[in-house]
């Protein structure tokens, strides 16, 4: 996997280590891009319950990253309107800004795009962007296997999305 872009924004001392131009994300970005906006959604939501957790040991008590991800989730079926879920994420994104651990920044990032992406489709790859950017920040050395199996844990996940878009379920009308 090619890792040049990481090692060069890690020298550089960037607090994002990945991007949308990141080689080792090209293959989950096309598809991403290429896939259904409800898969997309599935895929973006219910990798946010993952960082989501995580967040937990850096705020303990706090449930505004669970309370993102279900009210995004809400959004994406109609059932409650777009300034309610935008409320949450934008709460979520300040979260980031109340704390210097650069994981937890990173990681309270990766469930703000991920809610995002109710909203629109291209937030969907911050999940990836910020989550393995967190990756790399608890890693230092010898992070590249983890962010390996985390990309390869991503393209897995979309393909089941992909899968579960088509099946009926309840979706918000700018959605069907």
């Amino acid at each position: 996997m090619d890792f040049s872009g990481v090692y060069e924004r890690y020298r550089k001392n960037r607090l994002i280590l990945f991007g949308r131009d990141s080689a080792c994300l090209a293959a989950l970005g096309s598809r991403l891009s290429s896939c259904s906006r409800r898969a997309a959604v599935l895929w973006a939501l219910g990798g946010a319950v993952r960082p989501a957790r995580a967040l937990a040991a850096y705020f303990p008590g706090d449930d505004r990253f669970d309370e993102a991800v279900a009210l995004s989730r809400l959004w994406a079926e109609g059932e409650v309107k777009m300034p309610a879920a935008r409320h949450a994420i934008l709460c979520v994104h300040s979260a980031a800004k109340e704390t210097f651990d650069p994981v937890a920044r990173a990681l309270c990032h990766a469930v703000g795009q991920a809610c995002s992406c109710v909203h629109a489709q291209r937030h969907a790859l911050g999940l990836a962007v910020y989550e393995l950017t967190a990756i790399v920040r608890l890693h230092p050395e010898g992070w590249e296997d983890a962010v390996a199996v985390a990309i390869d844990g991503y393209l897995d996940m979309l393909s089941r999305a992909e899968g579960a878009a088509l099946l009926p379920r309840r979706w918000a009308d700018f959605l069907k």
